[in-house]
């Protein structure tokens, strides 16, 4: 239990945190500013 507590659940939350802030984050920013304005049909 000690493992989980002390090791798994800071790595899930770190691996989530950096996934989503510096990789997803930009990806998503950089996306949105270079490509084409989409129109509601």
């Amino acid at each position: 239990m000690d493992y989980l507590i002390w090791n798994e659940i800071p790595t899930v939350l770190g691996n989530l945190a950096g996934g989503l802030l510096l990789v997803g984050l930009p990806l998503y920013l950089t996306h949105v500013r270079t490509s084409a304005s989409r129109k509601l049909a």
